[in-house]
């Protein structure tokens, strides 16, 4: 189920991708706007100021390599969204490893939505 619209995302230069050499390495969206999925569970509050990340996914030949660090750094860092200073993500709720990766990355957990869980971090944009 496409619950983000990733043709329309990727037609609006949305999703990012990294290779290394011709084969692709991971993926990211980067929402300028809150989606209708990220209205659900975030609510009415705290979207103007706030990019929304999804689809991380690194190739698994690249896994333990870092790469989805990088791709976090690179989120915060890399792209310019004048005027937003927050990045807000949600992850399946049962998933406990991604949780802790998104705690490790300085995200602060946001508390749970039906079935996910939200994280928040500060950036300067």
């Amino acid at each position: 189920e496409d619950t983000h619209n990733m043709r329309e995302a990727i037609a609006q230069g949305y999703v990012f991708l990294f290779r290394q050499n011709e084969e692709l390495a991971g993926v990211v969206m980067l929402l300028p706007e809150a989606s209708g999925w990220d209205r659900r569970l975030w609510g009415d509050e705290g979207h103007e100021e706030s990019v929304y990340l999804h689809r991380l996914a690194i190739n698994r030949r690249f896994a333990g390599a870092g790469l989805g660090r990088t791709i976090m750094t690179w989120a915060e860092t890399g792209v310019s969204c004048p005027g937003k200073t927050k990045i807000r993500l949600d992850c399946v709720s049962e998933n406990k490893a991604l949780q802790s990766f998104y705690s490790g990355m300085g995200y602060e957990s946001k508390g749970p939505a039906p079935g996910y869980h939200l994280f928040e971090k500060k950036v300067s944009k």
